[in-house]
């Protein structure tokens, strides 16, 4: 699943060249220093410093662990995930 769909979810971004931008959801502002990054599917706030994958946005903006969140986007993507019983 890609950065950009899953972000937009929750942010409004836009199109500034290369870059998506939108205001953090992870703190309180007024401009928007938050960035995407498509072709790495990265993403970064140049205000509270986050940063991270797709994987780091959902365990940040979900409050959870991030095997919690390769199972969330799993499921998201129609994929079964293995579960810690499978190890």
């Amino acid at each position: 699943m890609r950065l950009a769909d899953v972000v937009s979810r929750t942010v409004e971004l836009r199109q500034v060249g290369d870059n998506l931008v939108g205001r953090c959801p992870f703190h309180v502002e007024t401009s928007t220093s938050f960035f995407v990054r498509p072709s790495a599917d990265t993403f970064k706030c140049f205000g509270c410093w986050a940063q991270g994958d797709v994987i780091e946005f959902v365990t940040l903006i979900e409050h959870i662990d991030r095997e919690q969140a390769v199972r969330a986007l799993a499921a998201g993507a129609g994929v079964q995930s293995p579960t810690s019983s499978d190890r």
